[in-house]
């Protein structure tokens, strides 16, 4: 899978692409240890994300109270 059609599916599992403040919903890409993103998600949209198939696991950032998620 190349780099724009990973994004593409990162994104199918968001309920949109921007924030309520019209920001980019995914902060950052990983592909080199593992594949995953980060994203602003709040506790009702990680709810429902959790239920995708696909999803692996979520880690909440400490720096900034975020959910990370990772597939």
């Amino acid at each position: 899978m190349d780099d724009d059609a990973r994004c593409s599916w990162y994104h199918s599992f968001l309920p949109s692409y921007l924030t309520d403040y019209g920001e980019p919903r995914i902060t950052h890409t990983y592909k080199v240890v593992f594949l995953g993103f980060a994203a602003c998600l709040i506790e009702a949209e990680l709810d429902v994300m959790s239920k995708e198939l696909g999803f692996g696991s979520w880690i909440p950032d400490t720096t900034s109270q975020v959910p990370h998620v990772e597939y």
